[in-house]
């Protein structure tokens, strides 16, 4: 028997390599619309009439991995102030140094503008202020200004989004509802039927909350509360190769019959953590390396529009791809040991204890 309880204990599993193949694979989505201005030629558009892409896919796969494995998180962390402190460590300090990056780095490089006018620039302050993590402000001044995407990192939107479920397990689980299993289904249905009707529903701010974040996190919300599901219910779920296929077969069907992102979050959720806990095929040894997918996610797409600068708009979408691959690459293998592991390491340290050391050390 194939229990998802089972198949998901250890390490032995192809998390790290998915997540690296999606990170890739956002990069080859975004190449089209960077480069050519839209998707015509990106392949999954091509094969879904634009209705899917490859880049939200990848996205798609990203939240259905994180509903499993911050839910499992959660329930093994004894306190919430370690899940938090946990969850501030993995994503806040990288994206710190990339805005920073962004902000005294690629804008004074690239821009068009004298340096004292760029630093004098109100958008140029304004980029630090992303570091709350709504991402409101997306350019720097004489920046990338002629082309298709004028953004400095237009990738990182989804972290607002990954944070706001961050926050959603601690109080739902703070509430204990995720030892009720069924409430991960309510949810998902609940998502679903916000989604399918998001532009009647949301049409204006609910409390502090736009229309437009409303939209994203009902939609990402499909993906990541379905991967609370099969965590939730992972006991009673069996992966199976007969599993498998029938999953591949309904995604095909259900991309023509029902709304495709609700297809893949159905029968496209199965096929990831099939992939992802598979025991007779495994990639774990990618492992070894460090896992990649972050940097590749934080600094690719700045690289990106720094090679359409330098071809000056003439470099076909597969050549982007390829040229950012191989830079962001060794980036991220970087970003991974000398900054993600270290940052990973000091939710361990006991931070109140270290400070109380100290002072009896000075005084």
């Amino acid at each position: 028997m194939s229990k998802l309880s089972k198949m998901s204990k250890g390490r032995n599993n192809n998390l790290d390599i998915i997540r690296l193949l999606a990170a890739l694979g956002v990069i080859y989505s975004h190449a089209y619309p960077l480069c050519v201005g839209n998707y015509t030629g990106e392949l999954a558009a091509t094969l879904t009439r634009n209705r899917m892409s490859v880049g939200s896919i990848a996205v798609s796969t990203f939240f259905i991995l994180s509903g499993f494995l911050i839910t499992k998180s959660f329930e093994r962390t004894p306190h919430l102030a370690s899940y938090l402190k946990a969850r501030f460590f993995r994503i806040v300090p990288p994206v710190l140094i990339v805005i920073l990056i962004g902000a005294f780095i690629i804008g004074p490089l690239c821009t068009s503008l004298p340096y004292k006018e760029y630093f004098r620039h109100t958008a140029t302050w304004n980029y630090i202020k992303n570091l709350n993590m709504k991402f409101e402000y997306g350019t720097l001044p004489g920046v990338f200004e002629s082309h298709h995407n004028q953004g400095i990192n237009s990738s990182l939107w989804t972290l607002t989004y990954e944070v706001a479920f961050y926050i959603f397990i601690a109080i739902i689980g703070s509430l204990k509802l995720i030892k009720k299993k069924e409430y991960s289904i309510g949810f998902f249905i609940l998502s679903t039927y916000l989604y399918l009707h998001k532009e009647t529903i949301f049409t204006t701010s609910i409390l502090w909350f736009s229309p437009h974040f409303l939209k994203n996190f009902v939609y990402l919300g499909m993906f990541f509360t379905i991967g609370m599901i099969y965590y939730c219910y992972r006991d009673y779920i069996e992966l199976t190769v007969r599993g498998f296929i029938i999953a591949c077969f309904a995604l095909v069907l259900g991309l023509k019959l029902i709304e495709p992102n609700l297809a893949f979050a159905l029968f496209g959720s199965y096929i990831i953590i099939c992939l992802a806990f598979n025991g007779k095929i495994i990639f774990n040894k990618i492992s070894n390396y460090g896992d990649f997918s972050y940097g590749i996610y934080l600094f690719a797409f700045p690289i990106q529009q720094i090679y359409i600068m330098i071809f000056k708009g003439s470099i076909h979408p597969l050549l982007n791809f390829i040229l950012t691959t191989i830079t962001v690459i060794p980036i991220a293998y970087i970003s991974w040991h000398f900054i993600e592991k270290k940052c990973l390491q000091l939710k361990n340290k006991n931070f109140l204890a270290l400070s109380q050391k100290l002072k009896k050390t000075t005084s």
